[in-house]
Order: structure tokens, then sequence, then C-alpha cells
């Protein structure tokens, strides 16, 4: 056995924990400041600037009489206008839904959730004539938008992105009526057809079915397109705002709590094994929308009575509703269960493996609940019986933790109830990462394309379910955003591991009765061996994390626990130039990171976001990495110190792309980006296994002022 180059683990409590101290911000009025002051006398109204100096009396009498005159027609127009179109929807409003919804096919228009919005769109094209198809989508249609005060199209130019054309008055042909209306409204005086242009006032809409709203109520208006579900119903908006829905957990799946008779019924599981149970979801950040819509068909215990349970809303926040019909054999169930997942996702139930998503559609998450059928042995407490030490036995609870793995899912605006643990797998988070890189090639392009750049982050929002409450999802449009992204799915890849590993222990922790945490710990292939404070290298690793805490760095903490990890490396090829280094990560990602090692980020992944490519980071300053562990104040957190082979290492001062091949052609084994801060080069002492590290009166110098570092990685 030889030593492992993530030689020694590091637990640690940290007390306070703050970042990089920001700079001072202050507002200056540029105006008062830069510019020079306007006396009163030198201002003149717009109206004098256009009439000019010379104006006399008689004439500006004339000028401002003809304005009044233009106005006041403009006013009549407006309420002719507007008593046309109320007459309009008045008659209409006397016609029942069957017969609207035949007028608005006739005329190839898509038939609105609500009334009120049917009435509107047939008042709309009965005066003014019907819209032609969009000119850029070719697969929509224009119709009014009262909130926007313009004719917007329903199409989609991809699967995911919204077409965003829009037009003041588009090209228009008559509105007409089915043939077998026709007769029965011939003698009618009403104005159809009798507007060529919509008129528009400055001030505020006339025409159009707008109810007042309260100016602080700006939660409800943000979400208004989710008010109503296609179902034609109002969504219930809880007043509980720490409110979470209740689930059930029976013969493996899990029943809304929202269900009234969910302790007496469980999911169907038809003869093939199949369960109707789907999640359904929609984000579209062209209209604010962020929906799920779930649907359950549900078995009586013990009576055979079936309930199709729905329900719908948007992500993470209390707007929703659900409905249950009733049904007394299962065929009629699983006939409204397929009819309305064809309806919502424009997919065959049968043929989900082949899932496709639709323009305007409802994209499907397969939903695993597998970390439910295989659930832990609660007989056994984890740590009951294990014999290994307490320090160790703490961090494998810790890393193999569930809860702990949802918590750091829920950190990343993650929406777990979407995405269960259990559904993570390698192949969707490598889809995430393509979509990533091919959101950094759309910023980095010198005219940015806004749809493509909707649509990508629409599909990435699709794959990777968010909870954003009521707020606006962001659009991820940066640099910055990306590198985020591209960090949790990092993160992602190792909690996928981890509960990997988790679900494979829970068999062998029924069939064996062991601890689970033994179960676990022979998973790592490693030993874990907690070091005394009297033995040299627990001294060695206190000297070396206090004497490296930068000068930007406000963090005091605790070091708790040294443990050393010895394993396996003699597949590694040894170099010269070796030193110990320090590396933060999340506590989640330490069950891949001890069982694999340190890896490269996958090449799906986006390779902006990196100071000098994708690699492998590592500070001789604590501080520096400490803040990648994640951790909040008075919280654990475990941080490597790893013997690193650096061999021939490439100097930089400046962020810059390096990439394998390039340090491979130039004879070069590393990177070594060069801070201002360092510890002193001349004081690191050589350690009996060959690496170097700070000496323990080393002090932090300063240096390369030139640099763009604050610190060496």
């Amino acid at each position: 056995m030889k030593l492992y180059q993530d030689a020694i683990v590091r637990r640690l409590r940290t007390t306070t924990a703050s970042p990089l101290l920001p700079l001072n911000c202050f507002k200056r009025n540029i105006y008062s400041d830069s510019l020079p002051s306007t006396s009163a006398s030198l201002k003149r109204p717009i109206s004098a600037l256009a009439a000019g100096d010379d104006e006399d009396e008689g004439t500006k009498r004339r000028r401002i009489r003809i304005e009044e005159l233009r106005e006041n027609r403009k006013k009549e127009k407006l309420k002719k206008q507007s008593l046309m179109f109320w007459e309009l929807r008045d008659f209409f409003q006397t016609l029942d839904e069957t017969d609207l919804a035949s007028i608005l096919k006739f005329n190839e228009q898509d038939i609105p959730s609500s009334r009120e919005n049917v009435l509107d769109r047939l008042a709309d094209i009965a005066l003014y004539g019907k819209p032609m198809g969009c000119p850029e989508c070719t697969n929509g249609i224009l119709f009014y938008s009262s909130s926007n005060k313009t004719y917007v199209c329903t199409g989609y130019v991809t699967e995911y992105a919204k077409c965003m054309n829009t037009s003041k008055n588009p090209v228009r042909t008559p509105f007409e009526f089915p043939p077998d209306f026709a007769h029965s409204f011939a003698s009618t005086r009403l104005p159809f057809n009798a507007m060529v242009d919509r008129i528009y006032s400055e001030e505020e809409p006339v025409v159009g079915h707008l109810e007042k709203q309260k100016a602080n109520k700006v939660a409800n208006v943000m979400a208004a397109d989710e008010v109503f579900s296609n179902d034609g119903e109002v969504l219930r908006v809880s007043n509980m705002r720490g409110y979470k829905c209740r689930q059930i957990v029976k013969r493996g799946t899990v029943i809304d709590g929202d269900f009234p008779y969910a302790e007496i019924c469980h999911v169907y599981r038809d003869d093939n094994g199949n369960l109707y149970s789907a999640t359904l979801t929609f984000t579209d950040l062209s209209c604010n929308k962020n929906s799920y819509y779930k649907m359950q068909l549900l078995k009586e215990d013990k009576a055979s009575v079936f309930y199709l349970f729905l329900s719908w809303g948007r992500v993470g926040t209390d707007v929703g509703n659900c409905k249950y019909p009733s049904f007394y054999d299962s065929e009629s169930g699983v006939e409204e269960f397929k009819k309305i997942f064809k309806e919502k996702t424009n997919n065959q139930w049968e043929y989900r493996k082949y899932f496709r998503k639709h323009p305007g559609f409802f994209s499907y998450i397969e939903t695993d609940y597998s970390e439910f059928e295989n659930s832990m042995d609660c007989s056994i407490i984890p740590g009951s019986q294990t014999k290994l030490p307490n320090s160790v036995k703490d961090i494998i609870i810790s890393i193999f933790n569930v809860d702990n793995m949802k918590e750091a899912m829920k950190s990343f605006e993650m929406d777990i109830n979407k995405l269960p643990l259990g559904k993570l797998s390698q192949k969707q988070i490598m889809t995430a990462y393509e979509v990533l890189t091919q959101l950094q090639d759309l910023i980095t392009e010198p005219v940015q394309d806004k749809i493509k750049l909707m649509d990508s982050t629409n599909k990435f929002y699709t794959i990777i379910p968010h909870n954003f409450g009521m707020k606006m999802p962001e659009p991820i449009d940066t640099v910055q955003k990306i590198r985020d992204k591209s960090k949790m799915l990092d993160a992602l890849l190792d909690i996928q591991f981890a509960y990997d590993q988790v679900r494979a222990g829970n068999e062998d922790v029924k069939l064996t009765k062991r601890d689970p945490v033994d179960v676990n710990y022979e998973k790592l292939n490693c030993e874990l061996i907690p070091l005394d404070e009297t033995d040299k290298n627990y001294k060695m690793v206190h000297e070396y994390l206090f004497n490296t805490i930068g000068s930007t760095h406000g963090i005091k903490c605790q070091l708790l626990d040294v443990i050393e990890i010895r394993k396996d490396v003699s597949k590694f090829k040894r170099s010269d130039n070796h030193k110990l280094l320090w590396h933060g990560s999340g506590k989640m990602n330490y069950a891949g990171i001890l069982t694999q090692g340190l890896r490269v980020a996958p090449k799906e992944a986006p390779h902006s976001g990196y100071m000098f490519g994708k690699g492998i980071y590592f500070a001789d300053m604590f501080s520096k990495s400490v803040f990648y562990c994640r951790a909040h104040e008075d919280e654990e957190a475990y941080i490597l110190l790893c013997e690193v082979s650096l061999g021939n290492q490439l100097e930089l001062t400046r962020a810059q792309t390096i990439t394998k091949d390039y340090l491979k052609r130039e004879n070069f084994d590393s990177v070594l980006g060069l801070g201002i801060e360092f510890p002193e080069p001349d004081r690191w002492n050589t350690h009996e296994d060959g690496y170097k590290y700070p000496a323990a009166n080393s002090i932090v110098k300063k240096g390369f002022f030139g640099s763009s570092l604050l610190y060496n990685e």
C-alpha cells in the first residue's frame, strides 16, 4: 500500500466565512456633476421650438386649434372603435361554447382557455379581420395581447423557443362565419370587418378585456399565464407561504398528499409492470412559465375503484390546483390517462421510451421511485454496529446521507420533486453539459441570437428542472452563469455516483444485516486513518493551514480531524516536482472523489469559465481552496491536501485557455498561475515521502504585482 496522491483529508468547522471584499459603490448624479447648469430663461417648450421664433400670435392659435382638432378626431375614432368592439363582443356573449369554438376553428384560430379570452379574440377578428399566418415561424398565428399592446405570435421557432414576432397591424383576411351559421346572421347589422387597422391610444388600451390589478400584487402578475390551466379551471393559491406538499410512500411509489384518499390508495400497475404515473414540465422564459403537470392513476387498496389524480401549477410555489375523476374499471382510467398524456405532450403513452419534445407542449420526465423501493433496512441504525473510529464513521454517514444529497441539489435551485435522486443519470447530465456548450458558443458570437439563447436555456431547464418560485427564470447568457451551471453539473455527477453506491449498498444491508456504514466504507476501496494530534503529519497540516490564510479572506476555522487516505496508486506515473497542495470541494462530492479520484470535467462540458482551461485546480493557500467547500457558518467542511506531481510548469499571470495537447507539444506538465500572495518559495521543506510543503516558520509574501491573480493556482 502506498500513500495516495490525495494524501490527507481535512475535516474543518468554519466559524466565519466571507467572500472577497466587494468594492465600494458610489451613486453620482452625472447631470449635476458633469453638465453645465441651464437657466430657466434658456428653456423652451417643444412646441415653441417646432413652430419657430418668428411665429405670430394668430398663426400660433391656428396651429394649436389644428392640433386639438386632430386629437379630438382621434378620440372619436377610438370611442367608435371601442363601441363597435363591445357591440360585437356582446353579440358573441349570447352564443354557447360549442358555437364559439366552431367559429374560431373555421377562422383558423386557436381556442383560448377561458371564455373571456375567447370573446376578446372573436370580437377582435370580427372587427378588423383575422390576421394571416406568422411570416417568421410559419406555424403560428398572430393575436392581440392586451398586456403587450400589440399582436404577438402563438408559434414556436424551435422545440423550446417561442416565436418573438410582433406587429401593431398585421396583414389580415376577412372574418367569416361557417356556412351553417351564415344564414342565421345575414340580417344582422353588426360591424363585421368594419375596420382595417386597429387604432392605438398612447395612454392606455381602450378595447380588450382587462381586470383592475392592485399595484402591489407583483407576484400574481408575474405568474398570470399560469393562473389558468388548459382545463379552464382557476388555480388555487395557498396562503401558506411555507406550504410543502405532503407525500405518502406506498408500495415503492409516492402519492401526492393533496389527494384526499391517498391513505387508502396506491399507484396502479398493470400486468406488464407499467406504473401509470407521469410528471410533465414546461419552461418558457419568453412568457415567464415554469409549469408542472402531474398525472397518477390510483386504485383503492381494498376496492375496484380508480381515480385519475391530476395536479398542475407553477414549480416551487403554492400556485396550483388538482382534480380526480373516478372510474370503476381500470380500462376506463387507463384510457383517460393516455388521452390526457397525448393532449399535454403530443406523444403516445405507449411510446414514451422514445419521447420527443414538441413545440408548445409539455416535456415528460420519467420518474424513478427506486429510492423508496430500495429504502434502507430501518432496523439497523447507520453507525450503531460499526467498529470504525468515530471521525471516520461520521464522514461515511455524512457523504452517503441521502438527505444531504437532496439539500445539495436544493442549493443549486434544483427541483428535487421533479428530478428525484434515483432519476439522476450520467446520460442526462452529459446532455445538459452539451446544452451549456451550445450556450457558450452562442454568447461568444459577435451578434447574439436571442431566439437560440432562449431555446437552449429552456432546454437546459427542462432537462434539469429548477425551482425559481415566483421569480422570472433567468436566461443563461453570460460566461459566469455557464460556469455556475457547469459546476452544478460537476457536483451532480458526484451526487449521482454516491447515490448509486447507496442503492447498491442498501441491497447488501438487507441481505447481510450489516451496518450501512461498513458496507459503504468498503465501497470506497481505500483506508481512512485518523491522525493523533501528536503525529508529526498532523502538526505539519495544522501549521500549513493557519499559515496560509490570505489577506483578502476573512475566515476563521477550527481543525477537527486529520484523516490520512491510503490507497494503491502504483498505476500512476511519478515525476519530479511534487508538492502538497489544497483542493476544496463540496461535501457531497467526496464519495466520488475517494472512490474514483479527482477527475477533469468531461469533454461534453463547456471550456469557458476555467482560468486556464479544463483541469484539476489546486492552491498553496488554504483560504483560496476552502471557499470551494461551499460550507456555511458553523458547518463542518472537508478539504483535501494532496500530493501533486507538477513536473515542468508553464507560468502565467493572466487567464488563458491551455489544452492538454498544447502542454504536451511545448514540453510542459502543468500550469502555474502566479499570484500576488504566496508562501515564501525559499521556505519549503521536503517530506520523507518526497513531496514539498511550507516550513513551519513560513510566511505569506507578496510579489508579481503585474499579475491579474491574487493567489497562486
